[in-house]
């Protein structure tokens, strides 16, 4: 059946979630804040030696990848447990999300290099004034909307719904 959307209501259930696990939801945000920090650190400690930045460049790539794929999962749960409990098993992100996800993130950020490189070698003026906003626009569009929504729609089919 069609049910009908309410924003209001919408904002009223995902206050009334965030208030009765705020505990969980803050101490999952510390801790992760804590292993980014500790590993962001290493790697501007160990940036004189390029392997070993690179490397934990890559692994603090993927850390958060997972951080963030896990809180995703994280918070459908936490909708979820009304109904049923559920275990810490069931908030890790599978190998399979996090390389969909990694792939996706890889992908986009270097089509948009390319495209911002294409765009330098043209003539200094407006038109490149304006190509740079375009692909600037389109990246930051795909970033803060289509690419959060990635994860959602992953967990969404991956549930049945």
């Amino acid at each position: 059946m069609y049910h009908p959307f309410s924003v209001a209501e919408t904002i009223k259930t995902a206050w009334n979630i965030l208030k009765k696990n705020f505990a969980i939801i803050s101490v999952y945000s510390v801790v992760a804040m804590i292993f980014v920090f500790i590993s962001g650190f290493a790697v501007f400690y160990f940036d004189d030696n390029a392997m070993v930045s690179s490397i934990g460049f890559v692994v603090l790539l993927v850390e958060i990848t997972f951080i963030f794929l896990a809180f995703i999962k994280l918070v459908f749960r936490l909708m979820d447990k009304e109904y049923y409990d559920f275990d810490f098993s069931e908030i890790i992100p599978k190998i399979r999300m996090l390389v969909s996800y990694l792939t996706l993130l890889v992908l986009v950020s270097t089509l948009a290099v390319f495209a911002t490189h294409l765009v330098e070698g043209l003539k200094e003026g407006f038109a490149q004034d304006f190509f740079k906003f375009i692909i600037g626009l389109v990246v930051q569009f795909f970033f803060c909307s289509i690419f959060l929504f990635a994860p959602v729609s992953l967990l969404m089919t991956r549930r049945g719904r």
